[in-house]
């Protein structure tokens, strides 16, 4: 039996797909779209290993992604694969930053700093979590989150972007 051509490294495979523009544009990732959540997606050299078309760009340019980081759009489009627009941070600066563009969905949408901050108090005075959620509108669940800091963990943390390589 022949073995097959060898596959084209995932670098060439990836930057075939950007339409690569002027440095301060957006580059559109020209492969798979995820039709719900709007970002580009590839299938990377692991059999059914898919990976998203940005973390893939920011890898290529910066290297690897810190356990637990996010990379994050500076220009908010989810197609853009330039790595110039992107940031990383924690899952609090993702929900922040989600929040600020007006795209959470769910308890970060729904409550401001300060609620979250009287909620924790309220918390602390041993006010059920039943009574808070009927209190300031959200389910249960969500105060749970915020009660074990899964949600609103702190102040959004942001890490500076690096140079390309």
């Amino acid at each position: 039996m022949k073995p097959g051509p060898k596959p084209k490294p995932l670098a060439e495979r990836f930057w075939n797909r950007v339409d690569i523009r002027a440095p301060n544009e957006c580059w559109l990732f020209l492969g798979y779209i995820h039709p719900k959540s709007g970002y580009g997606m590839l299938r990377i050299n692991e059999p059914r290993m898919v990976e998203f078309a940005h973390r893939i760009a920011w890898t290529l340019a910066y290297g690897p992604i810190p356990k637990d980081a996010h990379v994050l759009h500076s220009c908010d489009v989810r197609a853009c694969c330039n790595p110039g627009h992107f940031f990383l941070g924690d899952q609090a600066a993702n929900a922040a930053d989600a929040s600020n563009k007006g795209r959470w969905i769910g308890v970060n949408g729904k409550l401001s700093y300060e609620e979250v901050m009287r909620i924790r108090e309220l918390l602390s005075e041993g006010q059920a979590q039943r009574v808070i959620a009927e209190q300031f509108g959200v389910c249960q669940q969500n105060i749970s989150w915020i009660a074990r800091y899964k949600t609103w963990r702190a102040e959004p943390v942001i890490v500076r972007t690096p140079k390309p390589r």
